[in-house]
């Protein structure tokens, strides 16, 4: 056991030690204010930065067409600046990271469950994710009404554009909380940083991203480490005479393709328009909310009878069974973890922001080894 933990963490200094300087790589965000199809020619490596306009203020920088791009990690994004806040651009990923980590051990709190065994009834995992989509579009409508009054007309059209992204997320997330049933918050980070290198292949053929051949190597290294994992986890088990989890894992690859798919609308829907991101992210919730309810009535009972909140043989307190103080810390996290998650898309890229999840792995890893 101890010889194993130590080669948990082991690996997990390594992939730390991969991880940052390819997220500093990952760090020339130019592209990231204006829409995609302005700037999705433009190279992301440090090695190949356009030299910066002469015209610059307050780390922003107007090209002579009248866009104006950043030259700094440590400028206020736009989408932040616009609602009064100014936090660095690094800080958002620092951020971004310590939410995704807690977020994981938050869930396995949740669940009451330790290395060894799980106490208790659990919790309806979906209704967490509808009350987290429900407190999204209340939270985005107060913001749209104080800072964006004059551009609440364009929140309906917004929801049908940005349904396909919710619809995405929404399944993928729902899934993803089926899986917790059946692996740990680091086996399920592990598994889900498989999207890293699907991202950066659909970036580069949707989006028409270019990445310089050390990104690539730096993605592939990620990518099959994760693979390695989870063939190690599965001989494992063979050798404990215990059967594959092909349920639990089956849920996973479709939370790690559903992820891709709606990451790659999201970074081109988001960019698409110079609509605030509060507004954006309140259309986008409409849509979450309405496929949650879906999911949870309809689709996840039809998998696991004991998540069915109508039927109160298995859950005689309805929707809020077993609900305690960890599932609403479990909703806090989801609901940070959404709203700084969508921002850097908008900011950054799917690819960065997969690379700070990968950072986050390396943390939980480490917390459990």
């Amino acid at each position: 056991m101890w010889q194993s933990r130590k080669r948990l963490r082991v690996a997990s200094v390594g992939l730390v030690a991969v991880l940052v300087p390819l997220l500093l790589r990952f760090r020339d965000v130019n592209a990231a204010a204006m829409p995609w199809r302005q700037t999705h020619n433009l190279p992301l490596g440090l090695s190949t930065r356009p030299a910066p306009p002469a015209a610059c203020r307050n780390s922003l920088c107007t090209r002579p067409g009248g866009n104006q791009i950043r030259t700094s990690l440590f400028a206020a994004p736009p989408g932040v600046a616009n609602a009064g806040l100014h936090v660095p651009r690094v800080a958002l990923l620092v951020l971004f990271i310590a939410v995704d980590t807690g977020q994981a051990l938050v869930m396995d709190w949740a669940e009451k469950r330790s290395w060894m065994e799980r106490a208790g009834r659990q919790y309806s995992r979906q209704t967490a994710l509808v009350v987290e989509s429900g407190l999204s579009v209340v939270t985005g409508l107060v913001v749209s009404s104080f800072l964006g009054a004059d551009k609440l007309s364009a929140l309906w059209p917004l929801c049908i554009k940005f349904f396909p992204v919710a619809l995405c997320f929404a399944v993928g997330l729902s899934l993803k909380m089926m899986a917790v049933d059946h692996f740990q918050a680091g086996t399920i980070k592990i598994v889900g940083q498989l999207r890293l290198g699907l991202v950066a292949l659909a970036s580069t053929i949707i989006l028409s991203r270019r990445y310089s051949p050390q990104q690539w190597m730096a993605i592939s290294a990620v990518t099959v480490f994760c693979m390695l994992f989870v063939q190690v986890k599965g001989r494992g088990r063979k050798r404990q005479g215990k059967d594959a989890k092909w349920t639990g894992l089956s849920q996973l690859l479709g939370w790690v393709c559903m992820n891709v798919v709606g990451g790659t609308l999201a970074e081109k829907t988001y960019k698409s328009s110079d609509v605030p991101y509060y507004i954006q992210k309140s259309a986008q919730d409409m849509g979450h909310l309405a496929t949650s309810l879906l999911m949870l009535f309809l689709v996840v009972p039809h998998f696991n009878p004991s998540e069915d909140i109508r039927n109160p043989s298995v859950r005689p307190d309805g929707f809020f069974d077993s609900w305690d103080v960890r599932t609403w810390f479990v909703v806090g996290f989801l609901f940070l973890d959404a709203w700084i998650s969508n921002l850097l898309l908008k900011e950054f890229s799917g690819v960065t922001r997969g690379v700070a999840k990968a950072a986050g792995v390396a943390i939980v890893c480490d917390t459990y080894a």
